[in-house]
């Protein structure tokens, strides 16, 4: 008897206000995927790679200038704007960073997934 396996990902790209975002299945979660993804992803200018959830818990990746977030918050993205938003971390304390950090170095500060 034969067995498969069938994977689909499912990728929608948006384009809202000029600014193109990606959903995808989870963020990279190293430096070394998250350096992969971000070489693959081109971005212009003082943007650079980001990936986080939005505030329906999708993970969004996307090109924007990175913003500082303070301790005990978190990044969000805001699909509706096409901009970052900054919240308190919610659930698990263990996860939310307890220093500063760049937006786009969330892999180093949160745990992902």
């Amino acid at each position: 008897m034969w067995s498969f396996r069938i994977v689909v990902l499912l990728c929608t790209v948006c384009v809202t206000s000029g600014i193109t975002f990606e959903y995808r299945i989870r963020c990279p979660d190293t430096a070394e995927k998250w350096q992969e993804n971000s070489e693959s992803y081109i971005c212009d200018g003082d943007s650079v790679y980001h990936c986080m959830q939005n505030r329906e818990g999708r993970y969004v990746v996307f090109c924007a200038s990175s913003i500082w977030i303070q301790p005990d918050y978190c990044p969000e993205f805001n699909s509706r704007a096409s901009a970052i938003d900054v919240i308190l971390c919610p659930g698990d304390p263990e996860r939310c960073p307890e220093t500063v950090y760049l937006s786009n170095a969330v892999y180093q500060s949160i745990r992902i997934g």
